[in-house]
């Protein structure tokens, strides 16, 4: 009898298919902290509804400040669940605290604010911008100065507050899907035109010459986001999953999710050596799923992994679009407990989701990668779950289910519980398969303060 042990998820993360991946990971981790515990898998927040009534638009911007917490609609702008502010007009896309001003852009003007709690001091048509501003409007503080992407060409505010309305002209028109981070001193730009050549480009600046230092292209049409990790450039583009690193001269491939995931515009934040990305859907179909991504490597020596560590509730249940729009920090005090905000859409409800870190999650689960075997013997599965902890009878479950031969999964397998050697063991097996795959499902009461915590997945065949 052979044997396989899956453990040290942390090392591993989610692999790119059902099929194929990195040693030690898995095809999906659903609702887990990989990290919070090394080489345990850890249960996450549960996620909840924040109510904000009086708006049907998503919030673009969450920003945090003295203890309360600034959502920016394309059309208002809350202080937690009271409304503060009205714009003038709307489609206000992104904001940004610079120069103790906060700045928000809509296709026509720059705005600002003295004060992010003082209505009074909101100036929604502070100056006019010119340009091709076709899509969102990124804005990036680099060397304190603030760069404005107008579409086919760049403006800034300098530390006096002076503005410039176009400090570069960029050789394209229409572009649609901009993007700007820095990189080091230089600062690179992301554009899309989807008329003529139609084509995806990154130019890199260093924002004193008139001329570009230089210019890489990008095989997927569409720039949906630029954000650093750790100094290094990521770039969410195309809608196949793919997130490319600007490396100085080009842009390999970094990680992948799965087809028609895409990062939007202020979906990313660091949170010391994590990365948190906003992940939406575009075109789903139920079965792909959006949530918070984290990318984080437990030490210096690690490899850096992905997972899914919050996803929507019942995600199954939104077919088409589902988009993640902005990510932030319900409470400003960064100490624990740590409570993420973030504003998420379907087609027809737009919540702002929040994690509480009193509860655990109640639909997180696993699923192994397609275990295939010799194909002229059709083999007899046996699996157990080894756990650190586990409170049998107050709510918590750990449920196995099994796909045969690329089938669906049955049916949730029979167990019996081993408290001397803290071991799940199922006691029902998978006879007849050429392949096997598993989902494991912890499951909790939805109000439960701990939940179980898996050490590794032993599978004999």
């Amino acid at each position: 009898m052979a044997r396989i042990e899956l453990k040290d998820f942390n090392l591993g993360g989610e692999s790119e298919s059902m099929l194929q991946g990195n040693n030690n990971s898995l095809y999906r981790i659903v609702g887990f902290d990989l990290h919070k515990e090394p080489g345990i898998l850890s249960v996450g927040d549960v996620i909840g509804d924040y109510t904000i009534t009086g708006t049907t638009s998503l919030s673009k911007v969450i920003k945090t400040a003295s203890n309360k917490v600034y959502y920016f609609f394309e059309d208002k702008v809350y202080e937690n669940t009271t409304l503060l502010h009205t714009f003038v007009s709307s489609g206000y896309k992104n904001a940004i605290m610079y120069g103790g001003y906060v700045y928000y852009v809509n296709q026509n003007y720059l705005g600002r604010a003295t004060d992010i709690s003082d209505s009074g001091t909101y100036d929604d048509t502070w100056v006019t911008l010119t340009g091709s501003n076709n899509g969102d409007i990124p804005m990036e503080v680099v060397e304190n100065t603030l760069y404005v992407h107008c579409g086919d060409r760049i403006a800034t505010v300098d530390s006096t507050g002076t503005f410039s309305a176009n400090v570069l002209d960029l050789p394209i028109d229409s572009v649609y899907y901009p993007g700007l981070v820095k990189y080091g001193s230089d600062l690179l730009i992301g554009c899309t035109t989807i008329y003529g050549n139609q084509k995806s480009v990154i130019y890199r600046w260093d924002r004193f010459s008139e001329n570009l230092l230089n210019e890489v292209n990008i095989p997927d049409l569409a720039i949906h986001s630029m954000f650093n990790y750790k100094g290094i450039p990521l770039i969410s583009a195309g809608y196949s999953g793919n997130i490319y690193m600007y490396n100085g001269s080009g842009l390999p491939l970094f990680k992948k999710l799965e087809n028609r995931m895409i990062i939007s515009p202020n979906c990313s934040m660091e949170l010391g050596d994590e990365l948190l990305l906003g992940v939406s859907v575009v075109g789903g179909d139920g079965t792909t799923i959006p949530g918070i991504y984290s990318l984080k490597a437990s030490n210096v020596g690690y490899p850096t992994v992905l997972s899914l560590k919050h996803s929507i509730p019942n995600y199954s249940l939104y077919q088409g679009d589902y988009y993640i729009d902005a990510i932030g920090f319900y409470l400003s005090n960064l100490d624990d407990p740590q409570t993420l905000a973030f504003a998420a859409k379907s087609n027809t409800f737009h919540p702002i989701k929040v994690s509480n870190p009193t509860y655990k999650s109640s639909n997180s689960y696993i699923e192994t990668k397609i275990l295939k075997v010799d194909r002229a013997e059709q083999n007899t599965f046996k699996i157990k779950i080894a756990y650190k902890s586990y409170l049998q009878g107050v709510g918590q479950s750990i449920n196995v289910y099994s796909s045969v031969n690329y089938a669906a999964y049955g049916s949730a397998m029979e167990a019996t519980i081993d408290v001397d050697r803290n071991i799940v063991e199922f006691t029902q097996e998978v006879p007849g398969a050429t392949t096997v795959q598993f989902k494991v499902e912890v499951t909790t009461s939805g109000s439960s303060e701990t939940a179980p915590e898996i050490e590794s997945i032993i599978i004999d065949y």
